[in-house]
């Protein structure tokens, strides 16, 4: 039985405020722990889109060999958006309920954008449809560029937050804690669809919240009633509430410390 994780890093941050190819990770992820076939659809459409991008890439474009590379590409990229779609269904109300948890005040929004537009449950041949579209149109452009330049490789994740793109219009903490939702969402989908809960493991979690938003993440962790390894610079932030064991780490060296140092700040 694979071991489940899911887990919060610095670097996560650039789901937010990255490049869209960090949410398009995120959501590959998700499908995958959810459906490991998912891997088996993201090789395929790999390898068609090298064919493509080397059929392209020619100083005569080999029009048969393009033609027949073309659908399989349209074939294995609709497989592959229909499998996220598929996730982000199962994902999206779980991270906006964890959202609401964390910061109950701001309206969130999230959709998945293909080819410029938002997409909503789409259907395979709507999806093919799309993708067929947006090759014929931009034809001219990737014989010129000699790349293939629509697809999933350029689709996003976007996350609204009152209404803004988030990437652009919300501070550090603002965006930590949307992270943070979407790490939570994923933990709560995988535990349903799994019957069992993941690990969670939390790097340098409290950075930028303020107390009330700490208290409101702890609050959440101890409600999940699930295993989980939180890493923190300052103990003193923690809510007194927490049962757990604290450890700190000096020069390298692990030293168990009793929740009731932790709690004080001490040591």
């Amino acid at each position: 039985k694979r071991l489940s994780l899911v887990a919060f890093v610095p670097d996560d941050l650039q789901l937010i405020k990255g490049a869209p190819s960090h949410r398009r990770q995120f959501l590959d992820r998700l499908a995958f722990s959810l459906w490991p076939e998912h891997a088996q659809l993201y090789r395929r459409w790999q390898r068609a889109h090298a064919m493509r991008n080397h059929l392209l890439g020619a100083v005569r474009v080999d029009e048969d060999a393009m033609f027949a590379f073309t659908e399989t590409w349209i074939e294995t990229a609709t497989a592959l958006l229909s499998s996220r779609q598929r996730a982000l269904r199962a994902w999206k109300d779980q991270f906006l309920r964890a959202m609401s948890r964390l910061d109950p005040g701001p309206q969130i929004d999230v959709g998945y954008v293909m080819n410029g537009a938002r997409v909503e449950d789409a259907a395979d041949d709507v999806l093919a449809g799309t993708l067929r579209r947006a090759v014929a149109e931009r034809a001219v452009e990737e014989r010129r560029r000699r790349q293939c330049v629509v697809g999933p490789q350029r689709d996003d994740l976007l996350v609204r937050w009152g209404g803004l793109d988030a990437k652009t219009h919300v501070s550090q903490g603002q965006s930590r804690t949307l992270v943070l939702a979407m790490k939570l969402g994923e933990f709560h989908t995988v535990c349903a669809h799994r019957r069992s809960a993941p690990l969670l493991l939390l790097d340098d979690v409290m950075s930028e919240l303020d107390q009330a938003h700490v208290e409101r993440l702890t609050e959440t962790i101890v409600e999940l009633k699930a295993q989980a390894f939180v890493s923190a610079t300052d103990t003193a932030s923690l809510s007194r509430k927490v049962p757990a064991r604290f450890f700190a780490i000096h020069d390298g060296n692990i030293d168990e410390r009793g929740l009731r140092g932790a709690q004080t700040g001490s040591g």
